[in-house]
């Protein structure tokens, strides 16, 4: 009966069970049914004897029952030999096969062959050989036994040779099973030579033997029991060999009686519910799974031995939950619904068999990364300089990308960037459940500098404390900036374009010049200064109160300070002596008396901006 499942909603997941390594071959495994149906379930034995019983010859051609390949080429057919191997060659099909190993070998009887044990066994004496495959695509094996086979030559009939050849589909293994294989050294097949393991390629340009089992080993005279080799592909044209495996034979049933198997349902595993190689069950629905059993004669060594196979039921009936996650904005269908919204969605169906079947979806809406972007959306920045382009809230389970002007940038995965080039900048942040957000674009502008020039100044060294006046070269839109601002602060001060400014000293001037994006440029200029301390005096002055030149007093220059002032008559007699130093003297002794029309001498001290302390002494014409 065809195995029923339920329309394509859900997959049914098949349930599994420790088995003996022995096959029945079931006609399904497990089916969907629904409660109250009644169901035909059958087994059947799998080895297949071969029929070959004559001595010395090849078997027909053998299906494998998938694709192997061997060293490199595939095939679907073999063919087994009477003398203990296999061959890929199937032209050779039902034709004599030599028994020596000169004779095998010039016939090409063993290229392409796998030699479970080449030597002279004599199948017309008794003994077998059985095939079987089992198992599903891509997963199955090829197993191909010599049960019993005895070695020839009279008395070395009592001699039986058992082993065991499984070819595994997809990795092309070969795995040889030695179960017995008697030492007889006076045995003919024991000759030098006659008693071979291993593989050979298709020309016997490689030829790949088990360690002590190769033509001139003897291994016929020695003899081995429960021992296992594995022959690895390792390209297409050697194999890795492997002879620490444990001896595990499949062990196979070949049985005409079908009353060998008996059938139990899981809740009554001792009493058969019927026996035969088919059985009509109704399960109720509390049923999971049905136990076929075989006990009788199994494998090459005889004896009464038990295997076990499970048919499991599955009923449309059972309620099955499956859960989704989607990010937020995106939509999930779900038998035709759009879902979008999180929550729980149950769903009944009915099964090509009528039955109901329950279905719910539990639906999870994962938030979407949070990509809200700090600071404006437009950054200005000049040429040279950077800007640090961030999110207001990055998380520490999302992860980054960012991309300028849609392209990624290499490298570039934090949260945060650092730019200097101009373009359109987002980034795309990706939670810990693999939602997706992309940030609002950032667009950076890179301005132009400014370029800042000081207009030359005369090279001469100017008095401590003389104005100068500076210029910027001009530019459109241009802010100037003069630092230090002290010497231009009782001036013009210190922006514009043209300053002026009183120095005291020698002084570096920069000039800043931004334009109208921000963006500045500097340029300096040294200007140099010296102490100028040459004090000038009047050579007269006329004191007769008309307001013009009425006072005598040193002409002062910046940074210089008058600290006092004496003035003696042409007798030495001192008629002025620090009186009102500020005004001068106004011609007249300290008496209050006049002097008269006549040649003064002055004396003066002073300080300079240097410092020091100077003195002058010269003369003055008083006149009325």
């Amino acid at each position: 009966m065809k195995r029923l499942q339920l329309i394509g909603v859900f997959v049914l997941m098949l349930l599994g069970m420790q088995r003996a390594q022995a096959q029945i071959a079931l006609q399904y495994r497990d089916t969907t049914i629904c409660p109250g149906q009644t169901i035909q379930m059958c087994a059947a034995f799998s080895a297949n004897p071969n029929p070959l019983n004559a001595d010395d010859f090849f078997s027909g051609a053998v299906n494998i029952g998938f694709t192997f390949v061997y060293f490199g080429n595939p095939y679907t057919q073999f063919i087994a030999s009477g003398n203990n191997f296999i061959s890929f060659n199937v032209t050779k099909s039902t034709l004599y096969s030599s028994f020596t190993w000169a004779g095998a070998t010039a016939a090409g009887d063993l290229n392409n062959a796998i030699l479970l044990a080449f030597m002279d066994t004599d199948l017309s004496q008794g003994g077998k050989i059985r095939t079987q495959t089992f198992g599903t695509a891509p997963n199955r094996r090829c197993i191909v036994e010599y049960c019993q086979v005895p070695k020839f030559g009279g008395a070395c009939n009592a001699f039986r040779v058992t082993n065991q050849l499984i070819m595994y589909e997809g990795t092309n293994i070969i795995e040889i099973h030695t179960g017995s294989i008697p030492g007889t050294p006076t045995c003919p097949s024991t000759t030098p030579g006659w008693a071979v393991q291993g593989v050979r390629d298709a020309s016997s340009t490689v030829q790949i033997y088990t360690p002590n089992r190769g033509p001139a080993d003897f291994w016929g005279s020695v003899g081995a029991s429960a021992k296992a080799t594995r022959y690895t592909p390792n390209g297409t044209a050697s194999y890795l060999v492997d002879t620490t495996i444990p001896y595990k034979p499949w062990i196979m049933i070949e049985s005409d009686s079908a009353a060998a198997l008996k059938w139990y349902a899981d809740s009554q595993p001792n009493l058969p519910i019927g026996t035969g190689a088919c059985i009509n069950v109704t399960p109720d629905g509390s049923t999971n799974y049905y136990i076929v059993k075989y006990q009788g004669g199994a494998g090459c060594e005889g004896g009464v031995q038990t295997f076990t196979d499970t048919v499991r039921i599955h009923y449309g009936t059972s309620h099955h939950t499956a859960s989704q996650e989607i990010c937020a904005g995106s939509t999930y269908n779900w038998l035709g619904r759009e879902l979008y919204v999180p929550g729980q969605y149950d769903t009944m169906l009915k099964s090509p068999m009528g039955c109901d079947s329950f279905l719910t979806l539990n639906l999870t809406v994962n938030p979407l990364p949070k990509v809200d972007i700090k600071g404006s959306s437009t950054v200005n920045i000049c040429e040279g300089s950077s800007a640090v382009l961030e999110l207001k809230t990055p998380e520490a389970t999302a992860t980054y990308q960012w991309y300028r002007d849609n392209a990624p940038v290499a490298g570039e995965t934090g949260s945060a960037i650092t730019v200097s080039t101009p373009g359109v900048y987002k980034v795309e942040a990706t939670s810990n459940k693999g939602c997706k957000a992309n940030s609002a674009p950032f667009t950076v502008i890179v301005n132009p500098n400014p370029v800042a020039g000081i207009e030359p100044i005369s090279g001469d060294v100017i008095c401590a404390f003389d104005t100068l006046e500076l210029k910027g070269e001009p530019g459109a839109g241009y802010d100037y900036r003069w630092a230090p601002g002290k010497p231009f602060r009782t001036l013009s001060g210190a922006e514009g374009q043209t300053v002026r400014g009183v120095f005291i000293e020698p002084t570096l001037v920069t000039l800043t010049v931004y334009n109208q994006f921000g963006c500045f440029d500097t340029a300096t200029v040294m200007v140099p200064t010296k102490p100028c301390c040459e004090v000038f005096t009047p050579s007269g002055f006329t004191p007769n109160g008309d307001g013009l030149n009425d006072y005598f007093k040193p002409n002062l220059q910046p940074g210089q300070i008058l600290l006092s002032m004496q003035i003696f008559d042409r007798y030495g007699k001192q008629v002025y002596n620090n009186k009102e130093i500020t005004k001068g003297w106004d011609g007249k002794y300290e008496s209050g008396e006049e002097a008269s029309t006549d040649t003064y001498m002055f004396f003066i001290k002073y300080t300079c901006a240097d410092g020091k302390i100077y003195e002058r002494k010269d003369a003055i014409s008083l006149i009325r």
